[in-house]
């Protein structure tokens, strides 16, 4: 009867150490999992945020400009406005909050420097003070041009680096999953195995008990 008991006691034992590895194996493959989650969602969040809407005030700024260099091709730089350099003073400060690269910083300083430079123009364009006939200014728009260009260009790249990420997290949870799924597959085999090999055991023994 002693044996009995100590027999119950040890399967009710391994069961609960078998019980208790599945446990940590799920919780383990959760917390990665969980962590390769917020990745892939940190990456998408950021795709958004720092890159369609910055592409967005890339859009917006190359809009004024152009009009802008228009109205100068046609010689109408009356119409050149305090409010679309306000507006384009707004979008600047609303890019500059994005999270910006080393390079992109580098092309972004050489935007503004040359949207100031295009500023300190037009302030002498309405004072009457300087020749529109200047060679100056064609050289600004180009400039300018050049710098959204490399911008946009900027945000599709850094996109497409986020979304690699993205997918890199993604295709790593879903592979952990399909691992968690095996390993407890083979757990539980391993755990009905030793009890019913042990209760094969027993029954075995207590046969030959019988028998003699």
């Amino acid at each position: 009867m002693a044996t009995k008991e100590k027999y119950n006691f040890r399967q009710k034992f391994n069961l609960a150490l078998a019980l208790l590895a599945v446990f940590f194996l799920i919780l383990a493959t959760n917390l990665v999992d969980r962590r390769h989650f917020e990745t892939a969602q940190e990456a998408l969040t950021s795709v958004y945020e720092d890159r369609v809407v910055a592409q967005h005030y890339i859009f917006e700024i190359s809009t004024i400009v152009y009009q802008k260099e228009q109205q100068f091709i046609e010689n109408n730089t009356n119409k050149w406005s305090v409010e679309n350099d306000a507006r384009i003073e707004e979008l600047i400060e609303q890019f500059a909050g994005t999270k910006l690269t080393t390079s992109e910083r580098r092309q972004f300083e050489s935007l503004k420097e040359h949207l100031t430079t295009l500023e300190r123009i037009e302030t002498k364009y309405r004072e009457n003070s300087i020749n529109n006939k200047t060679h100056v200014i064609p050289e600004i728009f180009k400039h300018i041009k050049n710098d959204l260009n490399d911008l946009a260009e900027t945000q599709i790249l850094e996109s497409k680096s986020k979304m690699f990420l993205a997918q890199k997290s993604l295709n790593t949870t879903n592979l952990l999953s399909n691992l968690e799924l095996g390993l407890l597959i083979i757990v539980g085999i391993a755990i009905q195995f030793v009890i019913f090999y042990r209760i094969k055991k027993t029954s075995y023994g207590s046969n030959l008990k019988t028998v003699n």
